[in-house]
């Protein structure tokens, strides 16, 4: 008889382990998809930048082929400016910019020092002579 009581008595004990095990089921499986929720959402993400990053770079080498063929046809040409930027440049540009170059950078082209800059070399020629000839008379004294 005391087995057919431990029995009655453990029958709720039971269902009460059996609604708790249900209970952490049901939590681990919100857990579960809340991670994948998670994850799916990260991959679509990823998915979404690659495609942007695609379209972006396709849209940039449409660009830079519009813009060569553009430049070819109005006869542009490139040019690399005193700083080594490439540009390019219409040709009425280009030729006045290469024109003021060739004639800023002549080859034999002498430097003819302005009138100023020789007065000051005069200056200072005839500073350090009356130096020298002090320096003569205090040293002979």
């Amino acid at each position: 008889m005391s087995s057919r009581a431990s029995e009655t008595d453990s029958a709720p004990e039971l269902e009460h382990l059996r609604e708790q095990v249900r209970s952490e089921l049901e939590e681990e499986h919100q857990e579960r998809l809340r991670r994948f929720a998670e994850r799916r959402k990260a991959s679509d993400d990823r998915s979404r930048d690659r495609h942007e990053i695609r379209q972006r770079k396709q849209l940039e080498q449409i660009r830079y082929a519009e813009r060569q063929r553009f430049y070819q046809e109005q006869g542009y040409k490139a040019f690399v400016d005193s700083n080594g930027r490439s540009e390019w440049l219409p040709p009425e540009e280009y030729e006045w910019r290469t024109r003021r170059h060739r004639k800023k950078h002549r080859r034999g082209h002498e430097h003819v020092p302005n009138q100023h800059n020789r007065r000051r070399e005069l200056t200072i020629y005839l500073i350090a002579a009356v130096a020298a000839v002090l320096i003569g008379i205090l040293l002979t004294r």
